[in-house]
């Protein structure tokens, strides 16, 4: 089971070091509360912000899952505070 976010370069160009080690240890510790078992891996490049997820019995729906997870961390996680 893998899951693998790409965060969009223009989503995290603004953000400090230690602002980007929290948002992605806060999304990180979020989706392995969800998939303790998938293997995950959190990148950024592109121009879009987007993951691939495999080997779940419904790909479809754990996508669904895991960009909603990072819509929460990304707007009102508590790496925000």
């Amino acid at each position: 089971m893998d899951i693998t976010i790409s965060l969009a370069d223009t989503d995290i160009a603004k953000l400090s070091e230690q602002q980007y080690e929290a948002y992605t240890s806060e999304l990180r510790a979020r989706v392995k509360e969800i998939y303790p078992e998938s293997h995950l891996v959190i990148t950024h490049y592109g121009d879009v912000t987007h993951s691939v997820v495999d080997g779940f019995h419904d790909n479809e729906q754990v996508q669904i899952i895991i960009h909603e997870l990072q819509q929460d961390v990304a707007l009102q996680g508590y790496w925000r505070k």
